[in-house]
């Protein structure tokens, strides 16, 4: 990747997410789609992101709802940990702008399954550098939780 991009990449992940980091090299994994047939690409942080997200999700309820039995949790987490909701965030936030993606459909800006992954993927980056808690503020701050 160029130092242009790269430069782009933290200034974007600075105005965003109020991240600063010297290890880039994760974030343009998390911003690397799988149909570029590179390796590594956003496929295996978009796994961890996706745990990280439903942990920090499952987690806020368990705490803010000491009342809620395990069916009724699993009934609220469910509502907000899905696919849309984590699209329409993306989206809004134009992450798909900062990927690497090769051949891009038309619809690649609203894409739900290309905006969702790399969502998730930026999850997983942010876990990996900065740690559960950055990862909870950022999640609070784009109101997941």
């Amino acid at each position: 990747m160029n130092d242009t991009w790269k430069k782009e990449l933290k200034e974007f992940l600075n105005t965003t997410f109020s991240i600063g980091t010297e290890k880039i090299e994760l974030y343009i994994e998390a911003l690397t789609h799988s149909g570029n047939n590179v390796f590594p690409n956003n496929q295996r942080l978009a796994f961890l992101g996706d745990a990280v997200l439903e942990l920090i999700i499952r987690d806020h309820y368990f705490r803010e709802h000491p009342s809620l039995d395990r069916g009724l949790l699993s009934n609220e987490c469910d509502i907000f940990v899905n696919r849309k909701k984590i699209a329409k965030i993306a989206i809004k936030l134009e992450i798909v702008n900062c990927m690497h993606i090769e051949n891009p459909p038309p619809d690649f800006k609203t894409n739900t399954k290309i905006n969702e992954e790399v969502f998730e993927a930026l999850f997983g980056a942010i876990y990996l550098d900065q740690g559960l808690d950055k990862a909870r503020d950022v999640a609070q701050e784009l109101r997941i939780i």
